[in-house]
């Protein structure tokens, strides 16, 4: 008797397979492979991949932490360990102002009680106005870049050696954007 899978064993397949792939991408950590992600949950396991990889500072530029892709157990749990267990630091430029109440990363952050390790500013509309890019980079040296804000399309690397415009755009947006404090 043939056996038929079910889209949703035929989801959990995939995204089974995606995370062994980015899992071991990023163990090589040899910046030549990119990785492609074109969905909110791929997009989860590659942030839960890029927390995982840093040691000590993770840049983060994104209009409102997505509970899609930021929100989700895999993503917090990684995000949670990288700032306990590596000592390791958050920057956040948001595009919106967000409170706890609509985000789940942020509520799982505080809930930990490792909100004192993470700097959150909000872009003004007219800065906004100026890019249409989001990331997050984690040491200067992995990343995941989303070309269009709208759009969670995105490419992604670890272990590269030249990401110092991602690094330049970061400070430039963050120093013109102001401090917020999640309420």
């Amino acid at each position: 008797m043939e056996t038929v899978k079910t889209e949703v064993g035929s989801a959990n397949d995939e995204m089974d397979e995606y995370r062994k792939y980015v899992r071991a991408v990023a163990a090589r950590a040899d910046g030549i492979e990119v990785i492609q992600n074109r969905t909110p949950a791929h997009a989860g396991i590659l942030l839960s991949a890029l927390f995982d990889a840093a040691s000590h500072e993770v840049n983060i530029i994104c209009g409102a932490l997505d509970d899609t892709a930021y929100g989700v157990y895999e993503t917090v749990q990684s995000a949670i360990n990288y700032l306990r267990c590596r000592n390791g630091e958050i920057s956040i430029v948001l595009e919106e102002k967000l409170p706890y109440a609509k985000s789940k990363f942020f509520r799982a952050l505080r809930d930990a009680g490792l909100m004192n390790r993470v700097h959150v500013r909000v872009a003004s509309p007219e800065l906004v106005k100026t890019y249409v890019f989001h990331f997050l980079l984690a040491d200067r040296k992995h990343y995941r870049f989303q070309l269009h804000r709208k759009d969670f399309a995105a490419i992604a690397q670890f272990g590269v050696s030249d990401t110092a415009r991602l690094k330049t755009a970061f400070d430039a947006i963050n120093e013109r954007s102001t401090e917020y404090t999640p309420s």
